[in-house]
């Protein structure tokens, strides 16, 4: 990153994956600034004034106030940890940081990683921003979004899709009044792009370990989209499979949906190095026990989201789950159209029906077992075992010792609906 030249950063979930500790150690090396006016990280000892509210750049002859805001459900997606807090009220916030800002810059942007809803809404609450340039939902804007705020003012929205697909380009022209005029450009990173020698240069020691094969996977695996993040999916099969072999004495295997990246992957070869790809956060196992109970409870928060795919859906092994699916209510005057919860009706473990009251060993992520994607159920776990086991490598075990690996897609979920 300090190679690309960035002026400055916002801060995002996923800066937050490995948690505090190791992005405090990664803003040591870091050449520029990051700014969330929203996080007080006073009490994180890792990153205690390492994240500013926001900074103030000029730009050929032009003075513009930066300011940052991260999303306000930072600690259900990712680890920050207990001493990191996050404000949730965006818009109080941000008028806050345009009141210091206003009278210190010709221009004020808001760099955001909050999704573009709440960029929208932000856009027409609060006046004095110029520019949001938003992160997060991951849109590939074509054209900029104008928005008029309340002082009747234009507020541009822009953001640049993700994964370095795209590089987003903003021409401005001022007036006193404001932006006079724009251009947005939405640039594709693509083979077209000439190779920086420099970054080539640094990269090129990493490659003989992270390009090596590691096995051949016999089929094209889906990685995201609908049947992984709604349903039990190929990829999501084969991450538990390897789980459960590595702790065999596990009675559920449980992996997020979110925690599965990329988009495709064909049949053949495959590197440790895209294994990080679609793995990205190098989670650990952890061990834990809860009652049966507990452990209908952990599914019927996967299934809450069904039909609509979600990260938090959870990819199972060691269970069978019949779920019946709530009826969508009518919409009234002034109301939208609200569908009941889903209803888990049945659960069996190894073939057998659930006990509430009998002990089950789940293997899972740390980040799940430290409530993620809100699993309250493993956080408030009594009884849980870091291994210190890292997913990546047992994927990559598992890939090897099964080569050629031939994954299958086990039905896990039957939805079901009242007639």
């Amino acid at each position: 990153m300090n190679l690309i030249g960035y002026d400055c950063s916002a801060v995002g979930n996923h800066e937050f994956d490995l948690g505090d500790k190791a992005l405090g150690e990664a803003l040591d090396l870091a050449k520029f600034p990051f700014v969330s006016a929203n996080m007080d990280v006073s009490q994180s000892a890792p990153l205690a004034g390492k994240i500013g509210d926001y900074v103030i750049k000029n730009v050929g002859g032009c003075t513009i106030g930066i300011f940052g805001l991260v999303t306000p459900n930072l600690d259900e997606i990712s680890s920050p940890g207990g001493e990191v807090k996050v404000d949730r009220d965006l818009a109080g916030k941000a008028a806050k940081m345009i009141a210091y800002l206003k009278p210190r810059s010709d221009m004020v942007f808001a760099l955001t990683h909050i999704g573009l809803r709440q960029d929208l809404r932000l856009a027409r609450s609060v006046s004095g921003i110029d520019v949001i340039f938003g992160g997060h939902s991951h849109d590939a804007l074509r054209r900029p979004i104008a928005v008029t705020n309340p002082a009747g003012k234009r507020t541009l929205v822009v953001q640049a899709g993700c994964y370095g697909r795209f590089v987003g380009k903003l021409r401005l022209r001022r007036s006193a009044d404001g932006i006079k005029s724009y251009q947005w450009s939405l640039l594709r990173v693509d083979e077209s792009i000439k190779i920086d020698e420099q970054m080539e240069s640094f990269l090129e020691p990493f490659r003989p370990v992270n390009e090596k094969p590691v096995g051949i996977i016999g089929a094209d695996l889906e990685l995201f989209g609908a049947r992984l993040r709604a349903t039990n999916s190929t990829i999501g099969t084969l991450v538990c499979d390897a789980i459960a072999e590595q702790f065999p004495t596990a009675a559920v295997v449980a992996m997020n949906s979110g925690g599965i990246r990329g988009s495709f992957q064909p049949a053949g070869p495959i590197t440790k190095s895209r294994i990080d790809e679609i793995l990205p956060f190098r989670n650990q196992i952890v061990l834990v026990w809860l009652s049966g109970a507990e452990l209908k409870s952990m599914l019927e928060r996967s299934v809450q989201w069904v039909p609509r795919s979600s990260g938090g859906f959870l990819q199972l092994r060691g269970v069978e789950v019949v779920v019946r699916l709530g009826k969508r209510r009518a919409a009234v005057k002034g109301h939208r159209a609200r569908r009941e919860a889903n209803e888990v009706v049945s659960v069996s473990v190894a073939g057998k029906p659930l006990d509430e009251r009998k002990e089950y060993l789940i293997a899972t992520i740390d980040y799940l077992a430290r409530g993620g994607d809100g699993y309250t159920q493993l956080a408030d776990a009594r009884k849980r075992l870091e291994t210190g086991k890292v997913l990546n490598d047992i994927v990559a075990d598992y890939i090897k010792s099964h080569s050629p690996l031939h994954p299958v897609r086990r039905r896990v979920y039957r939805f079901v609906r009242d007639k």
